[in-house]
């Protein structure tokens, strides 16, 4: 991405940038990617409002009005139609296109975009995010999507820019490669306090967004509001410092603290069938035998028969904020609001569209307190319209992001007061523990037990000369998905994008008898590189690509003495960490990974004090 003469000449100009202390290495740093970010993100708005302004130029009005307008014969009707339709299969086409030659993950086929992107790369790809997908999908892509009316949010997809920013810096300067993780995570979170208008709030997301649990990982938040302020101090420079919505009348009274929590139980039930509708349809997306560049095409068009009789379920949907804080809709419209913005986003970012779901949640939120107010209204009990809007933000974002305490703090900082904080931490944090099996972010683990970036932290060494491999064993035979001899390339690479951090998969012949192991990373690589051609992919099997000749651990191995191969893995290193573990009689126990030392670890101290 950058010449290695100009990479050279980098690296040699900042010699005394290298002797520094790491303390003031990675402060600079961090200074640094909020600077890079801050720009980064404002080119990202520019080119946004400039494809927005050619949409309206093609239109000659707004998305909502051009649907809406009079149609007085079927001609018009259908000028309409194909206008819209056309639109949204060029949006789906640009990120089908930008999918397939750019991928998220260096020599890895795997689609990830916006938040999840990142969180991927920190829970175990840091070492292949691609910087330079990042900048071009977010920077033409996006904006192309959002504009033409895909239902997507701005602050994910520039998490991911950062996040691709942050890894940028690593390879510019490689002496700084052991806190990639760091960066990555500091430029998220300044894109996201950018567009947001939340710095301070965006810096704890990033250390909450990881887990589905709720740990906060604290490891890097100082660096991250160093480079979200940054950031947003870049941002106003071009777009000035102003209140995202403009609330008038916010309210507290004691009573907000009881009907608030009533509000939070209303939003478990939205937030599953939310994170459920967004599961299926990215299967369903996943299952489809069309070319992967043309599946962002086909959830554009069937989105495009939802903006057809639901206008509003398009775009980012801020606006629509604003009218619900200015009182112009109507209660009936409201539920259809919240189903059509489920479905659409689904449709979007589910089939591959680049386009983040931050701010589709915080739209939904939105409506969900917007609605459980007027209701209350009519029923005699007068909850303020505005506050509520508010909590409900809040309370939804906490639900289905995981994130209880960072969503209290970015709505806090975005209201500009602080007389909701009691109803919005209550709202937040039970409608995040009612929500748990809310989980819109695949690369998202429990806690830091899972994640890679703890895996050579906190290892008893001396414990783990009495710990034999087949012991602590996750994923064992029965859990792993079996490949047969007959399955075709499509049906092999299908299987392996639903199993994060596993590479190495069993092949068995149709009597169920092991035959050898299939590499799903080296495979991608073959893919990617054109040794292998997708025309092909009907025709080869399993049985042409399967090996009999890998490196596998003996079930009884103590597992001190194979340690060395899962921690400070070199990053020339393309393999991950996945070993086949055998039984004496031949059997196949099993996938070892890094990940499962780490459980066997915390078990043992869980248990130490008294767990």
């Amino acid at each position: 991405m950058i010449p290695s003469k100009l990479l050279q000449a980098i690296q040699k100009s900042s010699f005394n940038f290298f002797h520094m202390s790491n303390k003031w290495q990675n402060f600079l740093m961090s200074l640094f990617i909020g600077i890079t970010i801050g720009l980064f993100v404002s080119i990202f708005t520019f080119f946004l409002r400039i494809m927005e302004n050619g949409v309206h130029l093609v239109l000659k009005t707004d998305f909502e009005n051009f649907i809406n307008r009079p149609r007085i014969t079927t001609g018009d009707w259908f000028q309409q139609v194909s206008l819209i339709l056309i639109l949204l299969f060029v949006g789906g086409l640009v990120s089908g296109v930008f999918n397939k030659y750019f991928k998220t993950y260096k020599g890895l086929q795997i689609n990830r975009f916006g938040t999840d992107a990142v969180i991927g790369a920190f829970n175990g790809y840091e070492k292949y995010i691609s910087p330079l997908s990042a900048i071009l999908k977010t920077l033409i892509a996006s904006p192309i999507l959002i504009a033409v009316g895909g239902s997507a949010g701005i602050e994910g997809t520039v998490a991911y820019l950062g996040g691709g920013v942050g890894a940028l810096y690593t390879k510019i300067f490689p002496h700084l490669k052991k806190n990639r993780r760091m960066f990555i995570i500091c430029g998220a979170s300044a894109s996201i306090g950018a567009v947001f208008h939340a710095p301070l709030g965006a810096s704890i997301y990033m250390a909450e967004v990881l887990y589905f649990s709720s740990e906060l990982d604290t490891s890097y938040v100082a660096h991250s509001i160093i480079s979200s302020v940054i950031a947003y101090a870049v941002y106003i420079i071009f777009f000035g410092h102003h209140a995202l919505f403009d609330f008038q009348n916010i309210t507290f009274i004691p009573s907000d603290i009881y009907y608030a929590l009533i509000l939070a139980l209303l939003v478990m039930p939205i937030s599953l069938l939310f994170s459920k509708v967004l599961n299926v349809t990215i299967d369903i997306f996943q299952d489809l035998h069309i070319p992967d560049y043309l599946k962002p095409v086909a959830g554009c068009l069937l989105l495009g028969v939802i903006l057809i009789l639901f206008p509003y379920a398009g775009g980012v949907g801020y606006n629509y904020i604003q009218k619900l804080i200015d009182g112009n809709f109507a209660i009936l419209v409201i539920p259809l609001f919240i189903v059509f913005k489920i479905l659409a986003t689904s449709l979007t970012v589910g089939s591959g569209g680049n386009g983040g779901l931050f701010g589709p949640s915080v739209v939904i939120g939105a409506f969900i307190g917007s609605g459980y107010a007027i209701i209350m209204q009519q029923l005699g009990i007068p909850l303020n319209n505005e506050t509520y809007i508010v909590i409900g933000m809040a309370a939804f974002l906490s639900a289905t992001e995981n994130t209880p305490i960072s969503s209290v703090i970015m709505i806090t900082e975005i209201t500009g007061t602080y007389e909701l904080l009691i109803p919005l931490s209550l709202a937040s944090v039970t409608s995040f523990f009612l929500g748990k099996k809310a989980v819109l972010y695949r690369s998202q683990v429990e806690s830091r037990i899972d994640s890679s970036a703890y895996q050579d932290k906190y290892l008893d060494m001396e414990q783990l000369k009495h710990v034999r491999a087949k012991d602590i064993i996750f994923l064992t035979a029965n859990k792993m998905p079996r490949i047969y001899l007959h399955e075709n390339i499509e049906a092999i690479l299908e299987k392996a994008s639903r199993n994060v951090m596993v590479q190495l998969y069993p092949v068995y012949s149709k009597n169920d008898e092991l035959q050898g192991f299939i590499d799903a990373h080296l495979l991608r690589k073959d893919i990617q590189s054109g040794i292998i051609s997708t025309d092909l992919f009907p025709l080869i099997i399993a049985q042409d690509l399967y090996s009999v000749e890998y490196y596998h651990i003996e079930g009884d191995t103590i597992v001190y003495d194979i340690i060395s191969l899962f921690i400070n893995v070199d990053d020339n290193l393309a393999e991950l960490e996945n070993y086949p573990v055998i039984g004496q009689d031949g059997e196949f126990l099993g996938i070892l990974r890094s990940v499962d030392i780490m459980h066997q670890q915390f078990k043992r101290f869980d248990k130490l004090i008294g767990k």
